[in-house]
Formats: structure tokens, C-alpha cells, sequence
């Protein structure tokens, strides 16, 4: 089986292509990587959001309980996030560095235990920055949103700090930003399709608590909530998509500006 170039010029239907067949060939490996990894934090997230949502919909009575639940519930989501941004960007970094078989799971934990506190730090980096973005004006927030969607891969690929990789995303972006937005709209609708069918037993157990309301309060089972909750999180596997995209698109960004994979084959002749 032939590897996938990854520094290579492509446009928008090459990046969807591409992103989609690089998941066929290494699905068994990259989902078992999720899977034993990122895993047990979305399973755990899965159950934080039953309680969560449980105490939602029986705020009158619960209402000591719905703050501690939220806050357990969005601390989970956050791990969660990092957990599959790190293992996803380090597979694929492991697959520009080896052959096919010259990797599994273990090394991509090896990988993680490496990377997972520079994704913390630049997650909780990017956040404020973008926070105070959104404080001073909503454009510019926007603009460095979109920009600063490349920033785990720029991170990780290229070793650099957190602000000369902001200063690298912006240099990459220039000229390109409306095509990025185009593309991250694409990428952003696919994931939420495939979660959305995760979610139809959660809307279906909220339909029926609805339709057996006693004195303005919904009726639903916990347990069920629970159960519910915790097969829509595995709807956030699909998040590995819009993060493989974004590689290939940060590649291609970086061919596009400095022809870095041409300038190698051509030494290689």
C-alpha cells in the first residue's frame, strides 16, 4: 500500500478527497488509537453530560447540583478535545516520519505523553487570545479563529513557540483565508451530520419526556439520560475528520508558499 503525499498543492475537492481516503487506508490503526486513548475521556464525558443535561431539565429541584455538574461536564469536554486533537495530530506526524508498518498504537501513545501539554498550553492560549478578540471587536476574532485553526499542526510539525506559530499561521493564511473558511465550513457541516445521527436516541428520549410533562416539568429517566448522553459522545470520534483536513490543508498552505516538498524531490533526482 503506497503512502499519501502530504506536502502537495491541492484545491478544494483534493482536500476533501484526500482527507477521506487517508481515513480509509489507516482506519483500523487511527481509530484504535481514539479508541484506547481518547476513549475512556469520552466515555467519561459521555456520563458528565447525562448529569448534566438530567440536571437541566430538573433545575427546580436540583438546582444545587446543576453548577458542580457543569463545570465537571465542560472540564471533561476539554480533556476530551485535547485528548483527540493530540492523538490525531500525532499520528499523523508518525506517518510522515515512518513507513505504514513501522508504527501502532503504543507509539502514538509514546507521541501523545509528548505533545499533550503543548496542546493544553496553546488551547488555553488560544482561548484568551481569542476572548480578548471578541472583547474588542467580533471581526478580528473571527479572522483569527480561522487563522489560528492550523495552529496544533503548525505546533507539532514545525516545533516552534506559541507566538512566533501564531505569527507562521498568519504568514500561511495570508491570501488564503476565505478559501480556509470555505473549506472549514465544508468539513464543519460533514462532522455535524455524522453527529447529529449519534444524538437521534437523546432527541428521542427528550421527545418522549416531553410529551409526559406533569406540572411543567419534564419527565425523564436519568439512567436513560445517561445511557443516551453517552452514545452521542462518540459522535466526537468524527472530530478526527475535521483535524485530518486541516493537516492536509496546512500542508498544501505550506507547498502553495514555499514548494518545501518539491524543493525535496528535486534534491532527491
Amino acid at each position: 500500500m503506497e503512502k499519501i503525499e502530504f506536502r502537495k498543492v491541492r484545491d478544494f475537492g483534493d482536500l476533501l478527497n484526500v482527507t477521506f481516503g487517508f481515513i480509509r487506508q489507516n482506519f483500523k490503526r487511527l481509530f484504535l488509537s481514539l479508541l484506547f486513548i481518547a476513549g475512556p475521556g469520552i466515555f467519561l464525558t459521555g456520563i458528565a453530560a447525562g448529569f448534566y443535561q438530567s440536571n437541566i431539565f430538573s433545575l427546580q429541584k436540583n438546582i444545587g447540583h446543576f453548577i458542580p455538574s457543569a463545570l465537571v461536564y465542560y472540564f471533561f469536554i476539554f480533556i476530551t478535545f485535547q485528548l483527540i486533537l493530540t492523538v490525531t495530530y500525532s499520528f499523523v506526524n508518525l506517518y510522515l516520519k515512518k513507513n505504514l508498518d513501522e508504527f501502532d498504537v503504543n507509539d502514538v501513545w509514546e507521541s501523545v505523553k509528548k505533545n499533550l501539554l503543548m496542546i493544553l498550553l496553546t488551547s488555553i492560549g488560544t482561548f484568551i487570545i481569542l476572548i480578548f478578540a471578541t472583547i474588542l471587536l467580533i471581526i478580528p476574532a473571527i479572522y483569527l479563529g480561522i487563522v489560528m485553526t492550523i495552529i496544533y499542526i503548525v505546533r507539532i510539525q514545525e516545533k516552534l513557540p506559541f507566538f512566533e506559530s501564531i505569527s507562521r499561521c498568519r504568514y500561511l493564511m495570508s491570501g488564503n483565508w476565505w478559501f480556509t473558511f470555505a473549506l472549514l465550513l465544508i468539513f464543519t457541516v460533514i462532522q455535524y451530520f455524522f453527529t447529529f445521527l449519534f444524538y437521534i436516541p437523546q432527541y428521542i428520549a427528550m421527545f418522549i419526556g416531553m410529551l409526559h410533562m406533569r406540572n411543567g416539568q419534564m419527565s425523564f429517566n436519568s439512567t436513560l439520560m445517561i445511557i443516551t448522553s453517552i452514545i452521542a459522545s462518540i459522535s466526537y470520534f468524527f472530530y478526527a475528520i475535521f483535524l485530518i483536513g486541516i493537516s492536509f490543508h496546512y500542508f498544501s498552505l505550506v507547498e502553495k508558499k514555499e514548494a518545501t516538498g518539491l524543493m525535496e524531490k528535486l534534491e532527491t533526482v
